[in-house]
């Protein structure tokens, strides 16, 4: 099964919200590339565009449709709590749930 059959097997609006996905990734950066200053950004986005939906490809072939679905899941629970950790350690309007669950047990 490819990608487009298994897209095709999805409800109406997840087909209609991958379309819209895909024309704003390259309908947008083909606009930014009509003015000067922002011509070579535009270029960027698009080319990237392009590498990441080979990439996604790629992942389908080898992963398959689930599976793809949990790639960015699975990545984002492995990076980011690090990276809120760090950036809100210092805040008082913030405060991590595990270091909630820490204060409950401890006090």
């Amino acid at each position: 099964m490819t990608i487009e059959e298994a897209v095709a097997l999805q409800p109406i609006w997840v087909q209609w919200w991958l379309i819209a996905l895909t024309l704003a990734t390259t309908a947008l950066p083909i606009m930014l590339m009509f003015h000067r200053k922002t011509r070579l950004s535009g270029i960027v986005v698009l080319l990237t565009s392009f590498v990441g939906g080979y990439g996604v490809q790629i992942l389908f072939d080898n992963l398959g449709y689930v599976r793809l679905l949990t790639v960015a899941p699975e990545w984002l629970s492995a990076i980011a709590p690090n990276e809120w950790y760090v950036r809100y350690e210092r805040s008082d309007q913030y405060r991590p749930s595990s270091q909630l669950v820490r204060s409950r047990t401890e006090g």
